[in-house]
């Protein structure tokens, strides 16, 4: 188990999350209140501010330029009953529950979204990004390394923020920043080169990302992202990671649309440097069921009824979610979900440049899901961690180079989420 110390670690930035959400919820109408706006069943439909109050185009061959004020944009939605969890989410989804963190590698993190997911590029919304921002704090609790006299424990912590920088119904502009830290505790030692296990890995990155609503109704988006995933991040420029896409969206019909891309990575879980295209398909034929078809990655979101609803999703190599929610009142849901992650860095005293430190890890976790108020979410779970593997390599697939193997255990942790 975690010593005294440890716990206490991880109850100090837990008491902050809950002081915020407190705080946050301060002169909030609760979810509840009957004044609150209830979610939209449409909520995977291109709003108003997109399709009614863009100017109409000047006559062809008129020479009148297109000067026509733009409408303002509607207020941010507070958190209602959040939508069904997934990838088409519009405005984008909070950042993954405790127990499925976002992780430092892999292709489902460096997809284009600016730290948003992919449902920024599916979402047929433009222009209405909000400015919000998210902690989360998962304690893994002591279990034995094998092969090792000792235990393993850790805290990982993640905090991420997003703000617009210009938007209007036909454009949005915006940054991201995330600050993420994994404290491990243990004696373990890299079983080739005798080296202690890092103490800390740092996974910190900036961005920013476009996207434009062309005429036709195609819409077009880039992102990039520059930080460092190390033991010592920013030691030097072989710790530096980049990551670039461009993507377009061509709706098809009212509801489906194509989606093409490229991304480029890297901290990739799989051919890291190398540009991967990317296309697929989603299928939205209702409110109670959405799927995502192509290459590499592919997800589907279904809602029997307005209190249930199951999703999955996976992306290439070794990335997998699913998740099943069950709203038991109006304000609170409870969820049980399967994560496989994996997450990548470049420790500074590595050997080979190329090599990267992998981490590996499967979760079947429980919790709840509370809106606290109109702009304030809560969501904690507990769970079981295994299949867990430490390793460097110089890609994600040869495990036989300094593996650390632990036993699994039990985790526990909180995520508060904020937007305005």
């Amino acid at each position: 188990m975690l010593t005294l110390s440890q716990t206490g670690r991880l109850v100090l930035p837990l008491t902050l999350l809950l002081a915020g959400a407190v705080t946050a919820a301060r002169g909030q109408a609760p979810a509840s209140d009957p004044g609150a706006s209830p979610p939209s069943p449409n909520w995977n439909r291109p709003r108003e501010s997109n399709a009614g109050t863009l100017p109409p185009p000047a006559p062809p061959g008129s020479g009148v330029a297109d000067t026509a004020p733009v409408s303002p944009l509607p207020p941010v939605p507070p958190f209602a009953e959040p939508p069904p969890p997934g990838v088409f989410s519009a405005p984008p989804s909070p950042p993954p529950a405790p127990g499925a963190a976002a992780t430092a590698g892999g292709f489902a993190s460096t997809l284009p979204g600016g730290g948003r997911g992919l449902g920024a590029v599916l979402s047929p919304v433009v222009g209405q990004v909000p400015l919000s921002g998210g902690y989360q704090a998962v304690g893994f609790f002591d279990a034995p390394v094998r092969g090792q006299d000792t235990h393993l424990g850790y805290l990982q912590q993640d905090l991420n923020a997003i703000t617009p920088i210009w938007q209007d119904v036909r454009n949005e502009l915006y940054a991201t920043a995330r600050v993420g830290v994994e404290s491990f505790f243990t004696h373990a030692v890299l079983p080739n080169t005798g080296q202690p296990l890092p103490a800390e890995l740092w996974n910190v990155s900036v961005g920013t990302g476009y996207r434009h609503l062309f005429d036709n109704g195609w819409i077009g988006g880039a992102s990039v992202s520059v930080g460092s995933a190390s033991d010592k991040p920013f030691h030097s420029i072989d710790e530096m990671t980049v990551s670039a896409s461009a993507t377009l969206r061509v709706p098809r019909g009212d509801r489906d649309a194509w989606v093409f891309g490229v991304n480029l990575s890297s901290n990739s879980q799989v051919l890291p440097f190398v540009p991967i295209p990317f296309v697929a398909y989603l299928y939205n034929p209702s409110d109670r069921f959405q799927a995502l078809v192509g290459f590499p990655f592919a997800s589907v979101t279904y809602r029997p009824w307005d209190d249930l609803t199951f999703s999955a999703s996976y992306a290439l190599l070794t990335t997998f979610h699913a998740r099943v929610s069950y709203r038991v009142a109006p304000p609170v849901s409870v969820f049980c979900a399967l994560d496989f992650d994996n997450e990548n860095y470049y420790l500074a005293d590595r050997t080979d440049a190329n090599q990267r430190f992998f981490n590996y890890s499967d979760r079947l976790s429980g919790g709840v899901h509370v809106v606290l108020a109109r702009q304030a979410l809560l969501e904690v779970s507990g769970g079981y961690v295994f299949d867990r593997v430490f390793f460097e390599g110089t890609g994600g697939t040869d495990q036989s180079f300094n593996k650390v193997s632990v036993a699994p255990g039990a985790f526990l942790g909180a995520k508060l989420q904020i937007r305005y």
